[in-house]
């Protein structure tokens, strides 16, 4: 292994380690290959440089050889979990509840490490929805028994060795001496025979919830936006009404939107306060059950504009009867919600609604590839203001004593800030699961079309637009003959910087240890075959919140999907389990019952399965069973809903 940090060259050592840190903190990636001076490489480096404090919770590992290994000596992924892996990463810092705990990678070695790599490279990558915890200490470790090409034992960098022996390599700065003088010795008390090790770097991951605090903090200085005028009557059906009025957002994306160009990001001043950056106008939709109106007010559900479509999509985004024709008026999620007593709010997000001033594709405005930096906050924004939001519920009050059938003193509807839920679809769902970590009154969640993994999205993503082929000409891969895999080191940088916006980063979050507030309740809806959001993002999102499977295991049986690894695979790593029906509190956190689960639907023959939420009878039934049985018994119950019928 080289380890070498006097050559001017960033493969000199491994990547991540201490010997990249800074005195300030920041991460040293000026040398980072780029030879084609791509403007978006460099773009993502320049963030690099501004805002890392630390290494990736869910970014790769690399490893620079001074000659070939033996490929077919590599270990898998679940071998390097095993007490004597030849590969491994495993936390060392005593003070962190992983201590000693083994995260399983996937291995790669390239003659050829490409344009952003280097020659003769190991690549390790996690396993997307297992990542590392914030602000703690890490080593990934080879031992020599890896073997060389030639099936010789491997050789010790003399850096290395040094380091082994409890010396001070030149050029190793002082703390990062100290990380990994502390690694050694961990590993040492671990069992680890030193004398095996051939390659090692020792890393502190960053903290990725860093400005999200400070975030949330000004979403809780600041005073909730309140509608700009009186509601209007906008739609009656058989059992909801539809309100609509406009609110004014707080932007603190800076520039203009929708950032083609540039800008799209967030400021702070020097105490690290966050910079406003004005207003948008956005639409604010509510659907109220024609029903009476309980005591405590109407349980809701935030309905996420973002990722549906249409002016109104809680009211309207029902069933498609073919590809291209549209759903009817008042058959969309709202229509559920009142079936068990639930009203439903919306508010237009980032480029969505009102706030898509120039009218084009929201997916592209939100997922802006050419624009890194946006790309991260309008995810990050649009979470952050539901934080907002929800905050305004308790005073919350809508006259609908236009709307015949429902019963309220004096007309006016109140919400039951008790119960709160949040309803994310397709990108919603990134975004749902990032508001509900970080904002209490969202109890419950049901997502749908979910997935999370900026590295796994990049390789698998095949709809709206395969994104693989679109990322592989912006980095001239077709002209080098290659393709892009996981094992990329420039799609852990991009995994890395935008770790903050990527919701697997807040999975453990929701159910087992929760930032704010109690655990939460989780339905995940899951298409299958989900093109969106394939296996690979799927699976990403199921483990990082630590969901059980409840029924049949579609994933196992689909030929489409047999290139990829099921979430069964999986699921014994987080203590998770598949299960059969109904389920009721299958987790037992802080002595509190929460019901957590993903379930898996066939698609309906017309649209993806993306779309399984809308086109299917079943998931509707059990998401309002879901409800249903929150609100009355405090616990929901996921049930066998298939052979439902509205």
């Amino acid at each position: 292994m080289q380890f070498n940090r006097l050559v001017d060259d960033f493969y000199a050592a491994p990547f991540p380690g201490e010997q990249h840190r800074k005195p300030d903190g920041s991460i040293s990636i000026d040398r980072f290959p780029n030879p084609d001076q791509i403007a978006f490489v460099d773009d993502l480096l320049a963030i690099g440089r501004r805002d890392m404090r630390g290494f990736g919770l869910s970014s790769g590992i690399f490893f620079p050889f001074d000659g070939p290994l033996k490929e077919d000596a590599l270990p898998d992924a679940m071998s390097t979990l095993d007490e004597a892996a030849t590969v491994f990463l495993v936390g060392v810092d005593p003070d962190s509840p992983d201590f000693g705990q083994r995260y399983p990678v996937r291995v790669n070695f390239e003659s050829d490490g490409g344009p952003f790599g280097a020659p003769n490279l190991l690549s390790l990558v996690p396993i997307q929805g297992l990542p590392l915890r914030p602000s703690t200490l890490y080593a990934a470790v080879v031992r020599r028994e890896l073997l060389d090409a030639d099936g010789r034992q491997l050789s010790v960098a003399p850096e290395l060795a040094t380091l082994l022996a409890g010396g001070h390599p030149e050029g190793l700065s002082n703390d990062a001496l100290t990380a990994y003088r502390r690694a050694i010795d961990s590993l040492a008390n671990l069992g680890v025979d030193l004398g095996s090790i051939a390659a090692l770097t020792v890393f502190r991951t960053q903290d990725p919830f860093d400005e999200m605090r400070r975030m949330r903090a000004e979403m809780y200085r600041i005073t909730p936006p309140k509608p700009a005028a009186p509601f209007e009557l906008v739609g009656t059906y058989d059992n909801f009404c539809v309100y609509q009025t406009t609110l004014e957002m707080p932007q603190y994306q800076h520039g203009t939107p929708p950032y083609l160009d540039g800008g799209g990001g967030w400021r702070f001043d020097d105490a690290g306060v966050p910079i406003p950056a004005g207003t948008q106008t956005a639409n604010f939709v509510v659907t109220i059950p024609r029903q009476k109106m309980p005591d405590a007010g109407f349980p809701a559900v935030v309905f996420i504009r973002t990722g549906q479509g249409g002016e109104r999509p809680i009211a309207d985004r029902g069933v498609h009867e073919t590809k291209t024709s549209p759903s009817i008026p008042g058959s969309g999620p709202g229509r559920e919600f009142a079936q068990v007593g639930f009203m439903g709010l919306q508010v237009d997000g980032p480029h969505t609604g009102l706030r898509n001033i120039t009218k084009q594709d929201e997916q592209f405005l939100i997922f802006n590839l050419l624009n890194p930096e946006a790309l991260r906050d309008n995810i990050r924004e649009s979470a952050l203001e539901l934080v907002l939001f929800a905050r305004g519920f308790a005073t919350f009050e809508i006259d609908v004593s236009s709307c015949e059938g429902v019963e309220a003193p004096n007309g006016i509807v109140h919400i039951d800030t008790s119960h709160v839920g949040i309803f994310g679809h397709s990108t919603g769902s990134l975004v749902a699961q990032i508001a509900q970590a970080l904002q209490p009154l969202f109890r419950l969640s049901i997502l749908s079309g979910a997935g999370s993994s900026y590295i796994e999205n990049l390789i698998y993503k095949r709809k709206p637009i395969p994104v693989k082929p679109l990322a592989e000409a912006m980095l001239k891969f077709g002209a080098k003959g290659r393709s892009l895999r996981i094992y990329e080191p420039l799609l852990s940088i991009v995994q890395w910087i935008g770790e903050s916006s990527d919701p697997q980063i807040y999975g453990r979050h929701l159910v087992d240890e929760p930032l704010f507030g109690r655990p939460r309740h989780v339905l995940m809806l899951q298409g299958i075959v989900d093109n969106y959001n394939l296996p690979p993002m799927a699976n990403t999102t199921s483990l990082s919140i630590g969901l059980d499977l409840v029924g049949d295991a579609l994933d196992e049986t689909e030929s489409r999907l047999s290139a990829f690894d099921p979430l069964s695979t999986w699921l014994s790593i987080v203590g998770s389990e598949q299960l059969p029906f109904p389920v009721m509190g299958n987790r037992d956190r802080i002595g509190e019952l929460v019901t957590a689960v993903v379930a898996q639907h066939e698609e309906d023959g017309i649209e993806d399965g993306h779309e399984v939420v809308f086109q299917r009878e079943a998931p509707k039934a059990q998401y309002r069973a879901f409800l249903e049985s929150w609100l009355s018994t405090g616990v929901p119950k996921v049930i066998d809903a298939e052979g439902a019928t509205p």
